[in-house]
């Protein structure tokens, strides 16, 4: 699973370095930080240490069971995701905006199951978008008032 995480984070950084302006992966590297990084690692703790709900093949980058290298993951996609940020009118593409990485994340999750790099208890992938979508919403939501600034008064 490490080595695993380690190439998608690299293939991933690759990726937003060639499709993002350097100054707008500085620009949104806090947010990358934070949103990615800090809540990768609160949804880890949240979900493998105090519920118990995933469970993940052992690997090198693993501590109390969480998988480090799969918050890390998530930075450069949060990068992306506040740099690619529509600028429409439209609820529709905001919507599908918000749908999108959880729809990522719950492929990433499924053929991790199927692999056994990760094992749900009372648990489902459904359950993982679910959790994403609410979460990428309010990450929309906070890119849309603070850092583009509009109002949501012009949807």
């Amino acid at each position: 699973m490490t080595l695993i995480s380690i190439g998608i984070f690299i293939l991933a950084s690759v990726l937003i370095g060639l499709l993002v302006p350097k100054e707008r992966i500085i620009r949104f590297l806090p947010f990358g930080l934070w949103a990615g990084l800090g809540l990768g690692l609160i949804m880890l703790y949240i979900m493998v240490v105090l519920l118990g709900t995933w469970q993940f093949a052992p690997g090198s980058l693993v501590i109390a069971g969480m998988p480090l290298g799969l918050a890390l993951i998530w930075v450069p996609l949060e990068i992306g995701y506040a740099h690619f940020f529509p600028r429409s009118n439209s609820l529709w593409v905001f919507a599908g905006y918000i749908v999108a990485l959880p729809l990522l994340a719950g492929i990433f999750h499924a053929v991790a199951l199927m692999f056994g790099y990760l094992q749900y208890n009372n648990w489902s992938v459904t359950s993982t978008v679910l959790v994403s979508v609410l979460i990428h919403g309010f990450l929309a939501y906070y890119l849309y008032k603070y850092q583009y600034n509009h109002s949501l008064n012009s949807l």
